[in-house]
């Protein structure tokens, strides 16, 4: 069986981290999730908007003939 070596495990573990942290911190990283996000939430504004209009149109046109998807007529 293969013995794992822990110091160059602790290494390559402490290594990724730094890198990571470097990554993080780059202000074109920061710079471009910001405006994901921003993007994003506005993309969840639209979508709820559109669902709003939806229902409202929905509501505003009533049931064609009367009848209310279950059979039964008022």
């Amino acid at each position: 069986m293969a013995r794992i070596n822990s110091a160059l495990l602790v290494y390559n573990a402490t290594t990724l981290g730094h890198r990571a942290q470097q990554v993080q911190q780059d202000p074109a990283v920061r710079k471009a999730w910001s405006a994901a996000g921003e993007d994003a939430a506005k993309a969840v504004q639209s979508v709820a908007a559109a669902a709003f209009e939806t229902r409202s149109a929905w509501r505003r046109t009533g049931a064609v003939g009367g009848g209310d998807f279950t059979g039964r007529y008022a």
